[in-house]
């Protein structure tokens, strides 16, 4: 066998070694700085980008799991205050940055109170719904 040949086989056997590492990525959620919330066998890690201001817009980081594989889906958020009865004004967005991590802009909190953050991710036809209070 020649140099040229052996080259490319080992080319190939290493594109192939990282092909199935891509796919085979454990999945695990950090605990310091992040919300930890499940839902069936869903669980979701959240951020915010910076420290929650009264009538200042903010982003959320989302890095999800289901089992040990990144899960992947439709996201879609909103929160309200639930004494007043209403949510904010804006609407946000979610970009997945790769499988298993969101991040959501448009996010705004105009008064003070307790907002209820709400998440949903919809995968292959199940829903799973996260909530988490916000004082602020």
């Amino acid at each position: 066998m020649s140099i040229k040949s052996r080259k490319r086989i080992l080319g190939i056997g290493a594109f192939l070694l990282f092909i199935g590492n891509q796919y085979s990525l454990a999945c695990s959620l950090p605990e310091n700085g992040y919300i930890t919330l499940t839902d069936k066998d869903v669980s979701i890690a959240i951020r915010w980008s910076k420290d929650l201001t009264v009538g200042q817009p903010f982003e959320l980081q989302v890095l999800s799991c289901k089992g040990e594989q990144p899960f992947t889906g439709d996201i879609s958020a909103s929160a309200i205050m639930p004494a007043h009865n209403h949510g904010m004004n804006y609407r946000p967005s979610f970009v997945m940055e790769k499988p298993g991590q969101y991040k959501g802009a448009g996010f705004l909190f105009h008064m003070f109170g307790v907002w209820r953050l709400r998440l949903s991710f919809v995968s292959d036809g199940q829903k799973y719904h996260f909530e988490h209070d916000v004082t602020l």
